[in-house]
């Protein structure tokens, strides 16, 4: 878990009377919380307000503006997250298929950063109010499987129905309280149809795809799991 800036390692893991602990200790998780090297080293990435998704030109000046010594704190705040990683896989029996990488504000940035560069490592990422991503130089090729965003409360609209061979997937248009509707495709999912029935609301984890049909284009939400 990645702190945001000019904060430190132990700031979210004492809040609330240092609840994320319990729950990490609850199911069985081990919780690591690195402080990147500096309070404000941002785990690699120089982008930060108002560079966030959308605003190249921003992005832009923040790169044209690094000097060594900030290339060097992002450097360092990046080897630190990741040797702390390795420390912890080598002195203790963590699942490798369920390491899961999250953060808030400038952790969010570095959640984006890391997540895509360090892909091999996780099996989620779930970045929190920080989209400092470039759309043009991001990797995302390495994070296009890869569970991003979970949303609650969702309902099919009523058209959902399993497609493919053997109706092995889960073809649904979602909804919630005064959104706009969007397709959905759950590949290998389609013995949950039960869970989206009737309307009823249920979870979804999920990442963001394109979907092409025709010459056009559209986005879609491509489910890796959904419960009720």
């Amino acid at each position: 878990m990645l702190h945001g800036g000019g904060s430190d390692e132990n700031m979210y893991l004492d809040q609330n009377n240092k609840q994320i602990l319990k729950l990490a200790e609850e199911h069985g998780y081990i919780l690591v919380s690195p402080l990147g090297y500096s309070r404000t080293g941002a785990y690699g990435t120089c982008l930060r307000l108002p560079a966030v998704f959308g605003q190249p030109e921003e992005a832009k000046k923040m790169i044209d503006a690094l000097t060594p010594d900030r290339l060097q704190l992002l450097e360092n705040s990046e080897k630190d997250v990741i040797n702390v990683l390795e420390i912890v896989l080598n002195e203790y029996p963590v699942d490798r298929d369920s390491i899961f990488l999250t953060g808030h504000s400038m952790g969010s940035g570095g959640t984006w950063y890391l997540g895509a560069k360090y892909s091999r490592y996780w099996a989620a990422i779930a970045p929190m109010s920080g989209p400092f991503v470039d759309k043009d130089t991001y990797l995302w090729d390495n994070i296009r499987d890869m569970p991003i965003f979970m949303t609650e409360n969702l309902r099919d609209t009523g058209y959902g129905k399993c497609v493919g061979e053997d109706n092995k997937h889960l073809r649904i248009t979602v909804t919630q309280t005064n959104r706009e509707n969007i397709v959905c495709i759950g590949f290998g999912l389609g013995d949950k149809m039960d869970v989206i029935s009737n309307k009823k609301p249920f979870k979804a984890v999920y990442s963001i795809d394109e979907n092409e049909w025709n010459g056009n284009v559209s986005l879609q939400l491509k489910l890796r799991d959904i419960k009720a």
